[in-house]
């Protein structure tokens, strides 16, 4: 079945209106299929076809969204469908879309189901001119995360290429997407992870202290500019810890980053800045109540441990108990929590209470926390200086492994100038394979010049290639037969992995949402879809061996517990468990993520249709990883 961007499931009778739809967003190059959700069977044979029939759809689609007119209400019957389709969506992690057409005086809440989170776009009626203006808005709702993962792709890139100016300037068109995304969305819970993003972009800035060869410091500091009166304007600040302790540490990573960004201010105006969030911070937090989460040696909420250690974030250290004091006045009394916002007791920021902790709206936040020694050893208003490394003394091998670099990349643009005029689909991911090759070797023997330049080579097919997908121009050209050949080596694995996702074809779906959800929580995943070229059968399993052993942590999807059986997955994960029994793999975490429906079998059998040695992993469900999974493979 062909794979679609959207698949818009509606009633029968709203048919006419999704296909228009769908023409109009098919000429946006947005491929999309109209899908009648059909009426579940009632014997249970009949059930079973008609559930692998919709997951089937489901996985085939990398959006669904729901249109839902006065048609779609009035059909009660189809409440059990849509229920049905809402939880194979939500089983598979797809992103889902509600399109509501309805008069502006009928209301609905989708016939009483739990859509909180979901993405709405609402129209009252359609007309022809309507209908362009409401494509428009469904194609930004799905292609801003597009931009984003194009982003975070490139952000991994330059720094292990060491294009720190490139990584500022990546990071600083990030921090623009996710802001306008912030501003353009109205879900609490949703804009609650957009600022957990943004925060851990902005951290990240704050740490790269790069002020030579970055030409466009200026859109850095314009950037903090319209951060801040975003923050400034969200209008839950003064009620709710987490976005006062959003606002506090802004303005601390701001200081850092406008330090070699070319700000102005000094220390004095960013802590004055910051001074009014902690009395309300104080104030917001008086009346949590801990106690029982710190006899209990449970683990405290994400929330409360991201605003607990906002302490570690403010500029004037006596600012801490002057706010408080300026708090208590306004309303007395006190408590465990006034102590743990002063420091004071340790362990309640560092003991048994908070194991496992560091997650911030499903985003790992611990992992890329500043470590608070080190800012305290440092001199007021003193940037941290980045040690420079000394510059390694060129051998005459390297010399000759930089020339084959060198001619490498010749070969490619000679290559390119060949089938420059007959550019099929084929021939330009043959050369950006190419380049992608070029570019490992090159990570390999350290020639960061031609590494840089294969960057920016493969960011260029990669948007051209986009730009042609799905043609019919695949016909064999003899230049893309001759780069064929010339490919026949196995691309060379270069540094470490975080985590190894594992899954059957079956679940590529899944495993590329979560390749996704990694990248953008700053951690390097081994997805072997978009980490490896294609390879014949001997060098793919070099290579998945090669990166089972570069990687950290291990994660295998299932949506049928027969996967785990099969070739591939029963191999990558009896050689990862073998390397933990054999101590190899000291501090690693072996996950399975399954679906509702694998979960629950597993369950109901007490883990005996398991295998012995994967009985004791952690097991998630795929509806859940995003909030759960990344406590275990956080870097440490």
């Amino acid at each position: 079945m062909e794979n679609k961007d959207l698949l818009i499931g509606c009633v029968k009778k709203d048919i006419g209106i999704a296909n228009m739809l769908a023409d109009t967003l098919n000429g946006r190059n947005i491929p999309s299929e109209v899908y009648s959700v059909p009426g579940i069977p009632t014997r249970m044979d009949e059930c079973k076809v008609w559930f692998a029939s919709v997951q089937d759809r489901v996985r085939n689609a990398r959006c669904i969204m729901l249109l839902i007119t006065e048609n779609a209400i009035a059909d009660h019957s189809l409440s059990r469908e849509l229920a049905s389709l809402i939880s194979i969506i939500k089983d598979r992690a797809k992103k889902m879309l509600i399109a509501r057409i309805l008069p502006a005086t009928v209301t609905s809440n989708v016939m009483g189901m739990d859509i909180s989170g979901i993405p709405c776009v609402a129209i009252s009626e359609i007309t022809p001119d309507e209908l362009e203006s409401f494509a428009g808005r469904i194609a930004w709702e799905l292609g801003k995360e597009d931009v984003k993962k194009v982003l975070y792709e490139r952000l991994s890139a330059y720094e292990k290429a060491g294009g720190t100016g490139k990584e500022a300037e990546t990071l600083c068109a990030l921090n623009e997407t996710i802001r306008r995304q912030i501003e353009g969305e109205e879900d609490k819970k949703t804009r609650k992870d957009l600022y957990g993003e943004l925060y851990r972009c902005l951290e990240r800035m704050s740490n790269l202290y790069y002020p030579a060869l970055f030409t466009e410091k200026r859109d850095i500091v314009e950037e903090l500019t319209l951060t801040g009166e975003l923050i400034d304007r969200e209008e839950t600040v003064e009620k709710e810890p987490f976005f006062l302790a959003v606002a506090i540490r802004f303005i601390y990573l701001e200081r850092d980053i406008s330090k070699w960004a070319g700000g102005n201010k000094s220390d004095q105006e960013y802590a004055d800045k910051q001074y009014p969030y902690l009395v309300m911070l104080f104030e917001a937090t008086k009346n949590t109540q801990i106690e029982d989460n710190l006899e209990k040696q449970e683990e405290l909420p994400p929330e409360t441990l991201f605003w607990l250690e906002t302490r570690n974030y403010v500029i004037r250290k006596e600012d801490l108990k002057k706010a408080k004091e300026e708090a208590e006045k306004k309303n007395p009394g006190g408590g465990v929590i006034t102590a743990a916002l002063l420091g004071v007791g340790a362990y309640l920021l560092g003991g048994p209470a908070l194991l496992g902790a560091g997650l911030l709206g499903g985003l790992a936040l611990a992992g890329m926390r500043k470590g608070t020694d080190k800012k305290d050893k440092q001199s007021p208003g003193k940037p941290a200086e980045k040690e420079e490394p000394a510059e390694p003394i060129e051998t005459e091998e390297d010399v000759r492994l930089k020339k084959v670099a060198d001619f490498m990349k010749q070969g490619n643009e000679v290559l390119d100038m060949i089938g420059e005029d007959d550019a099929a689909e084929d021939f330009l991911r043959c050369l950006l394979t190419s380049y992608q090759r070029l570019h490992a070797y090159c990570e390999v023997i350290g020639e960061k010049k031609i590494c840089l330049a294969c960057l920016d080579r493969i960011v260029e097919l990669e948007e051209r290639l986009k730009a042609i997908e799905g043609s019919e121009k695949k016909g064999s050209t003899k230049a893309e037969t001759g780069l064929r050949t010339l490919l026949g080596l196995a691309r060379p694995q270069t540094g470490t992995f975080d985590v190894f996702i594992c899954h059957k074809s079956e679940d590529m779906d899944i495993a590329e949402d979560m390749y996704g959800f990694f990248r953008q929580n700053m951690l390097e995943p081994f997805f072997d879809k978009k980490t490896l070229p294609e390879l014949a059968e001997s060098e793919y399993r070099k290579a998945i061996m090669q990166a089972l052993d570069r990687s950290a942590h291990f994660v295998v999807l299932a949506s049928d517990l027969a996967y785990l059986q099969s070739k591939w997955v029963a191999l990558e994960m009896e050689t990862f468990k073998h390397e933990m029994a054999e101590g190899r793999k000291e501090g690693s975490n072996f996950l399975l993520v399954v679906t509702d429906g694998v979960y629950e079998e597993i369950v109901r059998n007490n883990k005996q249709n398991l295998d012995i040695e994967y009985r004791s992993c952690e097991m998630i469900r795929v509806s859940e990883y995003r909030e759960r999974i990344l406590k275990y493979v956080r870097r440490t």
